[in-house]
């Protein structure tokens, strides 16, 4: 399952209503994100939600960059639209009653 199918599913479980709103570009053979920096809008009552997704830890910090050094953050921001960066990455959380490592996806949201 991909970092932003674990982000969709997530964010229902909140109560929102999510859509993916980047798409593969298949002149430039690259993905496109909303606006430069969005993955996904999710909304529910009274909010509007935006999401950058990413998988692995060494991606985070140059998302955080891509999205606060994009022109058009401070619109979205001044628009009233709350934005987070999700960072999923697996880690050991628990055992097994064999002593092996049971391991799970976890999700490191960064409210911007």
């Amino acid at each position: 399952m991909s970092p932003t199918t674990r982000s969709k599913e997530e964010l229902k479980e909140r109560g929102y209503h999510v859509e993916k709103v980047e798409y593969f570009n298949t002149f430039s053979h690259r993905m496109k994100d909303l606006w430069g920096f969005i993955d996904l809008i999710a909304i529910k009552k009274g909010e509007v939600l935006a999401v950058q997704v990413t998988g692995g830890m060494q991606h985070k910090q140059p998302h955080l960059d891509k999205m606060t050094g994009n022109e058009l953050f401070p619109l979205v921001k001044s628009a009233g639209i709350k934005i987070e960066l999700h960072t999923w990455r697996k880690l050991i959380i628990g055992k097994f009653k064999n002593g092996n490592s049971k391991r799970g996806w976890v999700n490191d949201i960064v409210i911007l």
